[in-house]
């Protein structure tokens, strides 16, 4: 499923040169449900994007960095795992369960393009 989603990403124009990724499970809302899904979250130099392909979802959502107030890392005790936390700058927020050892990385990549943009 990992490799066929990045598949999936590169042929929609989503991956470049400078861009990061990580794979897991978030919950999003989509048409008043919540879903439990797993997917990829990219990020590039102009946003971070939740990106899901397959026979039951297709969820392409961008977030710009001027919209994020922060990245952070956190570790998911139920989950045993480590747990990333989005925080919008509009209150809302979402967490990904990651599947892989490089949330620091991504995590660190993300709010290093966050604080780009804040600096102008």
């Amino acid at each position: 499923m990992y490799e066929t989603i990045i598949a999936k990403a590169g042929a929609r124009g989503l991956l470049g040169m400078d861009t990061s990724l990580i794979y897991g499970s978030f919950t999003y809302k989509m048409e008043g449900e919540l879903l439990d899904l797993t997917g990829l979250w990219i990020s590039n130099d102009d946003a971070l994007i939740f990106y899901l392909e397959n026979d039951e979802v297709y969820l392409l959502k961008k977030f710009t960095y001027e919209n994020i107030v922060a990245l952070e890392q956190k570790v998911s005790l139920m989950a045993m795992t480590k747990k990333l936390i989005l925080r919008l700058k509009n209150k809302e927020s979402y967490s990904l369960l990651v599947a892989n050892g490089e949330a620091k990385v991504f995590a660190a990549r993300v709010n290093e393009r966050i604080e780009k943009v804040s600096l102008g």
